[in-house]
């Protein structure tokens, strides 16, 4: 067990179970510390009646109160993704170069490199490294990272929601053991991130211009079951676990005009048989989902499956669209464009709709496995062309989490370790590049592997 006991204080334990932190100083800085802290949240509130409500400025003028407050040399929020093994600066106010000014730490770093915050993540605690020089012996590879990245002292307060990682003050002068305002702010600041992400995804698009009129339907089968009309919506709660959701996928997925009753009960599984269920059951399960629907497919010449000539099929009075087909579009738009922009939004798009891959809930169904393949091998696609496009681009941190997102999403391919480990070698982490590089060898099969090698062409 490593000695730890080198540190002032890893995590925040002893901090947490003080009843007040303020009452544990003397009271000339007690004062000072709550005065500052009034001051602090007044120049807050009046920046936000100023700010119109633009989480991106809220967040860059948190992070310079903050770095005022403590009087430190740097203030960053740094995004930990345990899956990607990556430690990545959001944002970040230095008070030598100002915001999102020139800074020592890389656009992303390994999170190996990193064991003491890892640790306090996972628990949620703080982190307070009052003397890089009291860990030298103990954790001499991430004394070595406080060296090149000019920490002499830095405490962290963990994120609670939205976002893993820590809001971080590098060499504050005072207040430096005492994180009450830095856990106050790290709660604002990942609210803010967890707001502007909601506005981001409302604001994607991809399927307003497909609802226009009141006969359209959309099936959304990317991530989880979904059926949306103009004003109306049904979730996947309400249909992904029954069988008239399996009914509507079978029907999205199938290249014929309709399934017979037949075929239909030997595919749908229920809860009580994974043997099909009853011809004679299918079509109360059609008229309930109807009732349940508020209105949206109620009544026999509204419910979106009919049957026609002994065969279920959707029903003629709606159009019916899948997010399948906006999927090949948007990369039919990507191939046909000369424009790079216009590529880049279009693969961007298509991967926002991918994210898990073809109803995941219904993997182990037989009936859907070849769509599932299918749609894998173009997210793949998708994934190693804006790789390209972004390395072009120097987008190297994006790069690395395009591509070890997609090998962790949808599987590995030699282009996708290629990318993530060229792009960390040119960011400067050579570190993670030999990290992605072993990944890799452990992973491809030989030939893959080869592949591999031959398009590094260089000694990793």
């Amino acid at each position: 067990m490593r000695d730890e006991k080198c540190m002032k204080c890893i995590t925040d334990t002893k901090i947490v179970k003080q009843k007040n932190a303020v009452d544990q100083i003397d009271e000339e800085t007690a004062k000072s510390y709550l005065i500052e802290m009034e001051k602090l949240d007044n120049r807050l509130q009046d920046f936000f009646i100023k700010s119109n409500c633009n989480h991106d400025e809220i967040i860059k003028q948190m992070l310079r109160l903050t770095n005022e407050f403590y009087q430190a040399d740097w203030c960053g929020v740094l995004n930990v993704d345990m899956s990607l093994g990556l430690w990545l600066p959001l944002y970040w106010y230095s008070k030598k170069t100002g915001l999102m000014g020139e800074t020592l730490i890389n656009a992303f770093e390994a999170s190996d490199d990193f064991k003491i915050w890892i640790k306090a993540l996972k628990s949620r605690n703080m982190v307070y490294i009052a003397d890089k020089s009291a860990i030298e012996k103990s954790f001499p590879k991430e004394a070595e990272q406080y060296k090149r990245l000019g920490v002499n002292s830095a405490m962290g307060a963990p994120f609670y929601q939205g976002i893993d990682g820590f809001l971080v003050v590098k060499n504050a002068k005072r207040f430096c053991d005492n994180g009450i305002l830095l856990k106050n702010m790290a709660f604002a600041v990942s609210g803010e991130i967890m707001m502007m992400q909601e506005q981001e995804n409302e604001s994607t698009g991809v399927f307003d211009e497909d609802l226009q009129e009141e006969n359209d339907v959309l099936i959304s089968l990317f991530d989880h079951l979904q059926i949306s009309k103009k004003h109306h919506e049904v979730k996947p709660d309400l249909i992904e676990n029954k069988v008239i959701g399996q009914m509507i996928a079978i029907l999205a997925i199938s290249d014929a005009d309709g399934i017979s009753k037949d075929e239909m009960s030997s595919l749908v599984r229920s809860r009580q048989s994974t043997d099909g269920v009853e011809v004679d059951s299918l079509k109360h399960h059609l008229f309930n989902f109807g009732r349940e629907t508020s209105g949206m497919f109620e009544r026999d010449n509204k419910l979106i499956i009919t049957s026609d000539l002994g065969n279920y099929v959707f029903n003629h009075r709606y159009h019916i669209k899948r997010d399948l087909d906006i999927f090949d579009n948007l990369l039919l738009e990507s191939e046909k464009s000369n424009d790079i922009e216009k590529k880049l939004e279009c693969l961007t798009r298509a991967k926002f709709l991918y994210r898990k891959g073809v109803l995941p809930a219904y993997k182990d169904f037989p009936w859907i496995q070849h769509i599932r393949s299918q749609y894998e091998a173009k997210y793949v696609m998708v994934a190693e062309k804006l790789c390209e496009l972004l390395f072009k681009r120097r987008d190297y941190s994006i790069v690395v989490i395009t591509a070890m997102d997609a090998i962790k999403t949808a599987g590995d391919t030699a282009k996708l370790w290629y990318w993530a480990i060229t792009a960390a070698e040119n960011s400067g982490s050579r570190g993670a590049a030999v990290k992605y590089y072993n990944q890799a060898r452990s992973k491809l099969e030989g030939n893959a592997f080869k592949t591999l090698e031959d398009m590094l062409d260089i000694e990793v």
